[in-house]
Formats: structure tokens, sequence, C-alpha cells
């Protein structure tokens, strides 16, 4: 026995760093002229949902551009699917009954692409199939569908600033979502089956009891019958009941996990960025440092502002989600990115505010010894006029200078330099 699926929705989100997007004006006009999987988009501003964000934050957070593409089944298996799966997974992609593509532009540079199909069985599909299903239709997406047909067509629509640094990987997460599934009487092996599936594990019955404890815990749910297992690298969502696959209670989940996914890209990007401003300090070597120490202090206000919002769930969170985001925090390890993030970023501020520092200084004593020496220059002038047939002028006037230069900088270094310049001034005139 184990737990037997009657309708599926398999979601496969990635997310990847494209850099700030910049469209131009007229945003709506030119992502809706956008052709994927030879399909056209519906296009729309996203908004956060009012029964999951708190008012305010709503009201404060920009609603993310969206392009959402329906694809015809019968041309996504005919001409994206076959020949890449095994021929026992054939019958399952023909049952597909909804194709979603949802591009999701966050503001901050990092894009969600999110793979929605929607599949209803005539033949249920236990636990072991329904493994191999879900590991093979996420290798379908992150390794073939994703980078072979969309990926070139998504660097096409953005015009990424140049030098921008760039968290050149995707990352895919994938959700199971069902309604009504046939369990166990044994909660034990039921745990162990939601173990196989989130853990993408063919042998979970073999698996030590232990692992499969760690591996389940963050389950929630708001009833009893309900099953949330969130984990990685996927998640289960199961509920009892009248609801369709693509309700709002299935829908305000997903877009949950999501938003995370983008927010543990995000931070995965600012440690790439910040370790490339580390590696590369050189104090000699500094070009446009100004642009550099503002970089840095931008990326200090989007950690200590923006990202600190999924990092403390009480500022908006409501109700249950409350919850559900503590534990998105702790699956995608939010708090230990977020943590490095800091610390790098420290890091940063005072290797770059140091260099600042210190060549301001050195420019500020520069120009007092530019200041002494055009002032010993025109005093030299005016001595030698005065002493034209004699020495005595220039000798009187070394003295002060020499003197001028013990006062100003009690540096021998320096002191060598000026005498060394004074002696150039006298070569040349």
């Amino acid at each position: 026995m184990s737990l037997v699926f009657h309708n599926v929705r398999l979601s496969f989100i990635i997310s990847i760093d494209f850099g700030l997007f910049n469209f131009g004006k007229d945003i709506e006009n030119y992502l809706s002229q956008v052709t994927i999987l030879g399909e056209k988009p519906v296009f729309e501003y996203k908004e956060l949902s009012d029964e999951v964000y708190d008012h305010e934050f709503i009201r404060l957070s920009s609603p993310i551009p969206t392009l959402t593409f329906e694809i015809d089944n019968n041309i996504f298996f005919d001409n994206y699917v076959k020949g890449h799966v095994e021929k026992t997974l054939n019958p399952f992609y023909n049952s597909f009954y909804r194709i979603l593509v949802i591009f999701s532009f966050d503001q901050r540079g990092i894009m969600s692409i999110r793979f929605d199909l929607y599949s209803k069985l005539d033949n249920s599909i236990q636990t072991p199939k329904m493994i191999e299903i879900l590991d093979e239709t996420c290798t379908l997406v992150d390794e073939t569908i994703f980078p072979k047909f969309i990926k070139n067509e998504i660097e096409k629509l953005v015009n990424p600033p140049e030098n921008a640094i760039f968290l050149q990987v995707h990352e895919t997460y994938s959700i199971v979502s069902s309604v009504n599934v046939t369990k166990y009487k044994s909660k034990s092996q039921e745990k162990r089956d939601i173990f196989g599936i989130v853990w993408k594990e063919p042998d979970y019955n073999d698996m030590d009891e232990k692992t499969v404890d760690i591996v389940t815990k963050n389950e929630i749910g708001l009833f009893d019958s309900d099953i949330f297992t969130i984990a990685t690298p996927a998640s289960l969502l199961i509920c009892e009941g009248d609801l369709e696959l693509d309700s709002d209670y299935f829908n305000e989940r997903i877009n949950a996990v999501e938003i995370f996914c983008r927010q543990q890209h995000l931070l995965k990007k600012l440690d790439v960025k910040l370790d490339f401003f580390i590696a590369n300090y050189n104090k000699k070597n500094v070009p446009h440092l100004k642009s550099v120490i503002e970089e840095i202090r931008v990326t200090k206000m989007d950690v200590y502002s923006a990202l600190e919002f999924y990092r403390n769930t009480k500022i908006y969170g409501i109700h249950f989600f409350k919850i559900l985001f503590d534990i998105l925090n702790e699956v995608f390890e939010l708090n230990k990115h977020y943590s490095s993030v800091l610390d790098k970023l420290n890091v940063c501020d005072d290797l770059y505010k140091g260099l600042h520092d210190e060549r301001r200084n050195n420019l500020t004593e520069n120009i007092q010894w530019l200041v002494v020496i055009l002032g010993g220059s025109s005093l030299l002038v005016a001595v030698l006029n005065l002493f034209k047939d004699s020495y005595m002028g220039v000798i009187l006037l070394f003295i002060l200078l020499l003197g001028i230069s013990i006062i100003q900088i009690r540096n021998p270094g320096k002191l060598k330099r000026v005498f060394i310049m004074f002696i150039e001034y006298l070569k040349f005139n």
C-alpha cells in the first residue's frame, strides 16, 4: 500500500538572475508582444493577497509584472517532451489538460518562472510512480525546456546593465499538489511516503527513521486532513474536500513558496556580488571607487529594509501564514544567507570606506604640499629679483623652505621629496 494520487498539479519554480530589468516606459505593450512556446501571454501586475499579507505591507509593496502563458498540451508534448523522457512516462504527459508557464519579474532583478502542469488521470498514481514522474518532469523542465526553449527568449526581453555581476546559475524547486489523496491508516508509513516524494527518493522504504523524521518535520495544515510538508528539494500539498487545483487555497501557498525561492536566490546573488568586491579589493588599483561605495550602500539599504520583511514575519504576515513563513524561512535558510551577506557587507564597508578615507587624506596632504611648493616658488622669484647678482637670496630661501618643511611634516621621506622638488625647480628656472 502507498499514497494514491487521483489528480495532480506539478509546479516547478525556477529562480534566475537577469540583473535589474529595463523594459522601457511602455512595459505592458512591450511584454505583451512576447511569444513563448508558440503562445502569447496575458499581462498583469500581480498584487499580494489581502488574505495573506498585512494591508500596510501590500500598500508598500510594488505589484510584480507577470506574464502567464497557457500552452497547448498537444504541442507541448509533441515539440518539447517527446524524446526527452522515458516511454513509460508518456501516458502521464498525454494526460495533461492544462499547462501554464508564469513569468514573475521581481523589481530587485530576480525572476521566477513557474511551470504548472495539471493532470487528471484515468489510472491513479501510487507513491513510487509519483516519485519517478516528479523527478523526470523536474529534470525535463530544468535541463531541457528552460535552457533550450525559454532562456534565450528571456534574454532578448531584458536589457541588463553593462558590467553587472550576475549569479550565473538557476535553481528549480518542485511542488506536488493534489486533492483527496487516498491515504494510509498507518501514519508512520504515510510519513515515509511523504518523505520519498519531497526528497525524490525511490528507496524511501529503506531510509533511516531519524532521517525521515528530520526531512518531514516541517509540516503544516489548516485542518487535520491537510498535508503541507515543506522540504528541499520539493514540497507536497494535499487537501481534502471540494476544491479545484487552481483554487486560492493552493495558489496562495504556492505563491508564498515562490516568493521565498526568489528571496533565497537574491541573497545568494548578493553574497556572490560581495565576494567579488572583496576578492578584487586592491589598494593601488580600485577604479570608480565612489561608484563601488555607492553600490555597497544601496545593497546595505536593500538588506536592511526590503529583505528584512522576509525574516520578520510579524511585520507582514497574517493568521496562518505567519507560521508558514517562519517554516519557509527555516527550510530556505534565509537567516543563514542573510547573516552571511551582513558579515560580508561589513567587510566591504570597512575595506572600501577605509580606502576612500586614506585616499582623501593623501589628497589633502598633497594639496598642502602643493600650497607650500607654490608659495616657496613665488617667494623664490621675488628673492631672485632682489638678489640678481648674489646667491645669498637662494641660500636664505632654501633655509626658509627647509624650516617650513620640518614644521609642516616631521617626516624624513617626505622632506627628502620636497628637497628634490626644490632642486628640480632650481634646475629648470
